[in-house]
């Protein structure tokens, strides 16, 4: 029971790059290593090629180690080369032997690789005095802050595994010139530096300065760039509400600042060269995808859920696989079946048999032809349900002394049989159930991340229009639009409190003018320093939805239950039940069937997988409670596809201008079957479409009444008495009027 699924695939480019990073990832890992081995702090620190390599995913962990053994043997030379050969073997084979399944792995891996660089350096610093004691000490804390870094999560704007692999990365490539000054890794460092300052403000400085150590301890020894790019960052940040050309401008004429102070040192030209490559590159460069805020703002920070989508969808498809699991351990648990029939004549003839004096010639002299008697009985148990004296034959036949006892202790052992047999299917059949429960649980919770899984995508065109628009009414508030859900929806903020908004209606018809799209009205979003304004776009379909219910005479309320609502992701969802009988009775089973399935499809699954979760709990409890039907309907705004589930639910009809088609499935109530029968069918809708959706109790005679363009569902019921609860639901799919603005 699925609808069609919307894949999003990576394009382009970044597609291609990806793609070919997942076939090639071995010997990617095989590089880095071998490249990253070149890192160095103070001349001699290099250990991380081989932090890079213990921290990689476990099918690609030996690439990385054989490339930074390679690396540091190629690198570091034989003496220093080995060191770090002998602790990364060392640290390969205790991570596998003792730390493979450890819940604190990030914890112990990181100390472990520190102490043995450590310990086998520790002969050779003590030759050096108490400076390369020091260094050791510095090593080993590098060491372990490296490798327990980049073993943390990858999450959102706090990517530190991220930072750290920039970070090394210009370390390795440091001692690169171009034409002897121009230093591109510096480069590098500086439009990284700028480009956290332009998108975060204050966070800049301190990321400058972080990158600038690395810089002056790979090729140098004071603190130059840390100054440099620290000061640049801070003062340039003041600046980027003012555009990305006034930033660029007010970070490079910082740096020339600095590089004028500081011209005696040598390293100022490199700095000033990769100033001005960094400011071009920046000004060049569009806006970039993966960052979450707009020029200017700190949208982000309002809205964390986007920050969290990707760990999110990890822990619901986590929680899938761990109820799947479940439901198969249901499935695989084997249930006794009440024992095996002959089983019976070996439990009476025990209690009959025990204390006659005929036993031994029975059950020792004849046990052949005994034994032979005792299974000609069984086609007579199965057919009559017992035996009587006339029954046994064989030696049995003039040889029992006990004939009457023997029947009597039979039939009374066979009862209890069939009661353990019953009592055993009984049993099977309420697994089943449960495991068909856990099953559509976990299929909802997969489904679920697979709808948070790349949620959010940002729209850097769209944006820069939308951004353009909006520059006419205020410039003093910032744009960010993505697509979430297939959705596109536009954030506009930040406000202070009680700040006047623009005329709202006007900017969207701009809006829509300037980019083909129609939004709602917006939606206020409280946050910390401010509110933001939520744009979400209008669908593509409306969906209009007349119901009529009747009860039944001289009940108090309809047993029937319809309810119809919209989700923030662009669906229509109908729902209709029917209770099995009339009354309260029948209206709570209807009210509590839909009400399932609707709590499921609120929190953003699929009708499908609602259904698959809900059905299941249905069948076991409606055994006792009683029988609902389900007719379920759940239509794409946005792309015009339909999903309709009917379980015991009566015909349904679709309507494209003059033509009606029947909809029907013929699965039963849950609970009266065992759910396995087809109940879905798949549409898909457009322009001037109509499904009408009844109850039991509802007769249309002629269908063409169906294709009435002003058809009310209160003319399906009619008027005058009934004898059963009737609902009717009539549902018009029309085109959204793009011209109305």
């Amino acid at each position: 029971m699925q609808t069609g699924k919307t894949i999003k695939e990576q394009s382009g480019i970044l597609g291609r790059i990806a793609a070919l990073y997942v076939k090639y990832k071995g010997i990617i890992s095989f590089l880095w290593a071998f490249i990253l081995s070149d890192a160095c702090l103070m001349g001699s620190i290099r250990p991380f090629g081989l932090c890079y390599a213990m921290t990689l995913p476990e099918e690609t962990r030996l690439w990385g180690c054989v490339g930074a053994f390679a690396g540091s043997m190629a690198i570091s030379g034989g003496g220093e080369g080995m060191v770090y050969c002998a602790a990364g073997m060392i640290a390969l084979a205790a991570d596998v032997f003792l730390l493979s399944g450890s819940r604190s792995r990030e914890i112990y891996l990181p100390v472990m690789l520190a102490a043995l660089v450590a310990f086998i350096k520790l002969p050779f610093a003590l030759f050096g005095g108490v400076p390369q004691l020091l260094l050791l000490i510095l090593e080993g804390a590098v060491t372990l802050l490296a490798c327990y870094c980049l073993m943390l999560p990858k999450d959102g704007h706090e990517n530190i595994p991220g930072y750290v692999m920039r970070m090394l990365a210009a370390s390795a490539f440091a001692g690169l010139r171009v034409f002897s000054v121009m230093s591109p890794s510096l480069a590098a460092v500086s439009l990284m530096t700028m480009n956290e300052a332009y998108y975060r403000g204050s966070r800049g400085a301190p990321l400058g300065m972080l990158m600038g150590a690395v810089m002056d301890m790979s090729i140098g020894q004071a603190p130059f760039f840390t100054a440099a790019l620290g000061i640049a960052g801070a003062l340039s940040a003041c600046t980027r509400r003012r555009g990305r050309a006034v930033f660029a401008l007010s970070f490079l004429g910082s740096m020339i600042s600095v590089m004028i102070w500081g011209m005696a040192d040598n390293r100022a030209v490199l700095g000033l060269f990769a100033a001005f490559a960094a400011a071009i590159v920046f000004l060049l460069l569009p806006e970039r995808e993966y960052e979450n805020t707009a020029p200017g703002g700190a949208l982000h920070t309002e809205s964390d859920i986007f920050q969290q989508s990707s760990s999110l969808s990890l822990r619901l498809r986590e929680l899938g696989r761990a109820i799947s699991s479940i439901s198969r351990s249901i499935a695989a648990e084997e249930q006794g079946c009440g024992g095996d029939i002959s089983g019976i004549f070996d439990r009476a003839a025990a209690d009959v048999c025990s204390s006659c004096r005929m036993s031994r010639r029975c059950w020792m002299d004849d046990y052949v032809s005994t034994f032979d008697s005792m299974n000609a009985l069984i086609p007579i148990l199965r057919r009559d349900g017992h035996i009587d004296n006339e029954d046994i034959g064989g030696s049995l036949r003039d040889g029992c002394i006990k004939k009457g006892d023997l029947c009597a202790a039979i039939n009374h052992e066979y009862i209890s049989y069939l009661r353990r047999k019953a009592a055993a299917s009984r049993r099977k059949a309420e697994d089943e159930v449960l495991r068909r429960q856990y099953e559509g649980l976990g299929a909802a919770a997969r489904g679920l991340s697979a709808s948070t899984r790349d949620d959010y995508v940002r729209k850097p065109l769209l944006q820069k229009q939308i951004s353009a628009v909006l520059f006419a009414y205020r410039r003093d508030l910032t744009a960010e639009v993505y697509s979430q859900g297939g959705r596109l929806n536009m954030r506009i903020g930040l406000f202070e409190r009680c700040e006047p908004w623009i005329d709202e209606q006007s900017f969207l018809n701009s809006i829509a003018l300037a980019v083909g799209r129609r939004f709602h009205p917006g939606e206020v979003i409280e946050g910390r320093k401010g509110d933001i304004l939520l744009f979400r776009e209008c669908e593509n379909y409306v969906v209009s939805v007349s119901s009529a219910v009747k009860k039944r005479e001289g009940e108090e309320v309809c047993g029937d239950t319809n309810i119809n609502f919209r989700t923030d992701d662009g669906r229509m969802t109908v729902m209709l039940s029917d209770g099995m009988g009339t009354g309260r009775r029948a209206a709570e089973l209807s009210k509590n069937a839909v009400g399932l399935v609707a709590s499921f499809v609120r929190c953003g699954c699929s009708l499908a997988d609602s259904a698959g979760a809900v059905i299941p709990f249905l069948q076991s409890r409606c055994r006792s409670s009683g029988f609902a039907t389900l007719d379920l309907l759940e239509i794409d705004l946005f792309t015009g596809a339909a999903v309709m589930i009917k379980c015991g639910a009566a015909d349904s009809w679709l309507v494209r201008g003059k033509e009606v088609e029947t909809i029907c499935c013929r699965a039963l109530p849950p609970g009266v079957d065992d759910g396995s029968g087809e109940i879905s069918a798949n549409l898909m809708l457009h322009d001037g479409c109509r499904i009408v959706m009844v109850s039991d109790g509802v007769e249309i005679a002629d269908p063409a009444v169906l294709t009435r363009a002003d058809l009310r569902a209160g003319e399906l019921i009619g008027s005058g008495n009934v004898s059963d609860d009737m609902t009717a639901v009539v549902i018009d799919i029309k085109a959204a009027d793009k011209t109305a603005l």
